[in-house]
Parts: C-alpha cells; structure tokens; sequence
C-alpha cells in the first residue's frame, strides 16, 4: 500500500466509473465543477485510493489462485 498517494487519477477514466470507490475521474470532475468554496477537492481522496488498491490486490489474488489451480489441474 501507498500511504502518501492523496489523488489516483486513472489513465483509463472511462473504464474507473464501476471499479474506483467514489466515483472515477468524471465523476469527481464534475463534483469538482460545482463545488463550493470551502468544499474538500473530490480529487484528494486517500481513503478511496487505498480501497482501490485493496480491491486490485483481492482480484489478482484471486486470478493468481485460478491459475495455479489450472496449471495444478493439467499436470
């Protein structure tokens, strides 16, 4: 994990909207077009940055265990 990582702008924006907690890069964009002054940039979110990771770690943990289970399989 990055503890120092605030802001996870993803290079695949389009593809973020279902997989980034809190929404993806256009979601906070337009979060960030009306927000207030005073208001917390969406951007600068930490917390979901961390969950993110999680999530990532969670479904290659996963395809890793399916893999060596098939290549267990075909022995």
């Amino acid at each position: 994990m990055e503890p120092d990582v605030e802001v996870g702008l993803l290079i695949h924006s389009w593809l973020a909207n279902s997989t980034y907690p809190n929404g993806g890069t256009f979601e906070r964009m337009v979060k960030l077009q009306s927000r207030k002054p005073g208001e917390l940039n969406p951007f600068v979110d930490p917390a979901s940055w961390q969950q993110w990771l999680a999530r990532l770690k969670t479904v290659a943990d996963k395809w890793i265990a399916d893999e060596t289970a098939k290549a267990a399989r075909s022995r």
